[in-house]
């Protein structure tokens, strides 16, 4: 950097005195990332383009943010400087000074907010939220569209004139307003046009350049939820019809932009297998209904032995379940799935996972067939009960 006539194009500053060679931003690419992200946020509402690349020849305005206030020759108590003239300075080139302020992505771009402001022709504004301000403790700034007093620590006049300054429209006035970003969404699960069961789950991603605040869904027509951090994955009202089912997310960024993803599906309620119904149901034409009595499969819930196709209902704590002897001596005594519990000389196939361990596993009486097996159930239900692995 040379002094000279302010021109970016061929790195002259007209606030320096001598030769001016700045170190590299001091943080590393992750913080460098954070703060480029920053003032693009802050200057999306405007007709403006922020990038790290150098423009070379191209006319550009141009912050400069490294090293220390002494490598460029100020004293060691300036954060940050730029030329004024309360006009706009084509081409001028502004210093934030990134070791003054430690690795603090948000406070590095405000100040860089502030200085290149001075270079489009604004004064310092008696306002916190602003960007423009010297005021501190209320939060991340953003350019504010009021009628600010000027000032520094206390209201004065304001330099460049008027009573007040509005930074907002000072840069609508000098660029114009740049257009929305709004997020991006997408319906990740199920896919379009995919075939689903009643009960089913969504799931949406959602991204922005700014924050996303919220995402909402809606199924069939019917408010399914919002939510406001991730993961986005919602679950389905109960109700909807069977056929083609509309799925809109919508997600809203922090500044009000939205957008929306839509996508069809077709709802199936029809089973296809027993294993599409619940406990105690069977698929009978494409329909879950409850088993009839003496249907029960192997882990079934039961009320009676009645209930089972095996004829023995059995117990484990609270539970009641249609059950079948074993022997837990062999290898494999029980249908996958199933664990032979043991208790003398014989055991029961009981659903895996239910350890048998609350109160024991016993027969219901009153069944005629079977008798050997029935003194082999009784006699688990007698004993305390331990777990065979298949």
């Amino acid at each position: 950097m040379t002094p000279g006539v302010e021109d970016s194009r061929t790195n002259r500053s007209s606030i320096v005195n001598s030769t001016v060679q700045l170190p590299p931003y001091p943080y590393g690419d992750a913080s460098w990332s954070e703060v480029v992200r920053c003032v693009r946020n802050m200057f999306e509402p405007f007709d403006v383009e922020i990038t790290d690349v150098d423009p070379g020849s191209t006319p550009h305005f141009e912050a400069m943010v490294a090293g220390s206030p002494q490598d460029a020759g100020f004293a060691n108590d300036v954060g940050g400087v730029a030329p004024a003239t309360c006009g706009v300075i084509g081409n001028a080139i502004n210093f934030t000074f990134a070791e003054v302020w430690g690795d603090d992505p948000q406070r590095i771009c405000e100040v860089i907010a502030q200085e290149t402001g001075h270079t489009f022709g604004m004064d310092h504004e008696y306002l916190c939220a602003d960007p423009m301000t010297y005021l501190t403790g209320c939060g991340a700034k953003t350019f504010q569209d009021v009628d600010a007093q000027c000032g520094e620590y206390e209201p004065r006049a304001c330099k460049c004139g008027g009573a007040t300054q509005n930074s907002v429209q000072r840069l609508l006035y000098v660029f114009g307003a740049g257009e929305p970003t709004p997020p991006t969404v997408e319906i990740v699960e199920p896919a379009d046009g995919a075939t689903v069961r009643p009960g089913f789950t969504v799931s949406v991603d959602a991204s922005d350049n700014h924050e996303v605040t919220e995402v909402s869904l809606v199924v069939g027509g019917q408010p399914s939820g919002t939510l406001t951090t991730r993961p986005y994955v919602f679950n389905t009202p109960d109700g909807l019809a069977d056929g083609p089912v509309t799925i809109e997310a919508r997600a809203v960024d922090n500044r009000g932009d939205a957008a929306v993803a839509r996508i069809t599906v077709v709802l199936d309620s029809s089973c296809r297998g027993d294993s599409d119904c619940g406990p105690g149901q069977m698929c009978d034409g494409g329909a879950c209904v409850d088993r009839p009595p003496g249907e029960g499969e192997l882990g079934d819930p039961c009320e009676g032995n009645a209930d089972c196709r095996s004829g023995m209902c059995a117990r484990s704590g609270d539970e009641q379940r249609c059950t079948a002897a074993c022997d837990p001596t062999v290898a494999d005594a029980c249908p996958a799935g199933f664990d032979c519990l043991s208790a003398g000389t014989g055991g029961a196939c009981w659903p895996a996972g239910g350890d048998g361990t609350g109160g024991g596993c016993a027969v219901r009486s009153g069944g005629t067939s079977a008798p050997a097996t029935w003194a082999l159930i009784a006699a688990v239900g007698a004993l305390a009960v331990r777990r065979r692995r298949r």
